[in-house]
């Protein structure tokens, strides 16, 4: 009894702290680096002029419940394993699960494709005159039908 309350425990926390799905395609290397220590640059500009990629990886996880934050460290102590001391993140995007058609932003031509951007400024006040301080006119967005991802390289300085 007392050992399926435990796996039942284990299981609900498993589901209250949000899922990660990690992928990696590359080499690896001896780990030199503790995860702790791993540089991440959000810019190649901002990286060395000069190291190896190791390989590539991409984290992603549902918007509302994992932290970019939580991203990034599962990032870092995979690099670390893989023998990596620094990370490029070479992008970053919110999109919205698979089957969802919810979009979080939209674009000028979601509502008049012959006039440019006019349609959407056009919508934007039609809509939205005075919610600003009315709020019941206001719409909320779902961010629970949504998925943060993040890829980057792990490379090896010089």
């Amino acid at each position: 009894m007392k050992k399926s309350i435990v796996i039942f425990a284990l299981l609900a926390l498993f589901c209250l702290c949000g899922c990660l799905s990690y992928d990696y395609e590359g080499d690896t290397a001896p780990a030199v680096t503790d995860s702790e220590n791993i540089r991440v640059y959000t810019d190649k500009a901002h990286a060395p002029a000069d190291y190896r990629v190791l390989g590539k990886a991409q984290v992603s996880g549902s918007y509302q419940d994992v932290s970019r934050e939580r991203m990034i460290s599962k990032l870092k102590t995979e690099a670390a394993d893989c023998g990596a001391d620094a990370i490029i993140i070479t992008e970053q995007q919110v999109l919205p699960e698979e089957g969802s058609t919810e979009r979080l932003f939209q674009n000028s031509s979601d509502t008049d494709s012959s006039s440019g951007s006019w349609g959407q400024i056009t919508n934007d006040v039609d809509v939205a005159y005075g919610s600003a301080f009315d709020r019941s006119k206001q719409t909320t967005t779902n961010i629970s039908n949504y998925r943060r991802i993040i890829r980057a390289e792990y490379i090896q300085t010089k």
